[in-house]
């Protein structure tokens, strides 16, 4: 999965989130539909993430992955592009985690 540092959400307004799919609303008003892959909590940090896609897919056949920062209790809307390459390779773990166990699944099924 390709990762993209919020390069297209960047200080949006979370507008909805609501049963897997988050609704940002741009600086322009426009609103960007995503589906929401995950969210957790970093006790390192002491922030929330999101991860996200557009189902997109890059030139090398990888699905677009966005990561931002949020607040769960939802007081301030706003989402913000991750800090620093540590917050990313987090994500980036949990992804690969994710990835191994559907391919895992695959395997299983096509095993039966």
């Amino acid at each position: 999965m390709a990762k993209e540092e919020n390069n297209t959400a960047v200080n949006n307004t979370v507008k909805e989130i609501n049963d897997g799919v988050i609704i940002l609303k741009d600086e322009t008003g426009k609103e960007h539909k995503f589906d929401l892959l995950f969210t957790f909590d970093s006790d390192e940090t002491g922030k929330s993430y999101m991860a996200y896609t557009d189902n997109s897919v890059t030139k090398d056949g990888q699905i677009q992955v966005f990561a931002s920062i949020y607040d769960p209790t939802g007081e301030d809307l706003t989402i913000y592009p991750l800090q620093d390459e540590k917050e990313w390779k987090v994500i980036q773990e949990i992804l690969n985690g994710i990835q191994e166990q559907v391919s895992q699944m695959k395997d299983e099924e096509s095993e039966e």
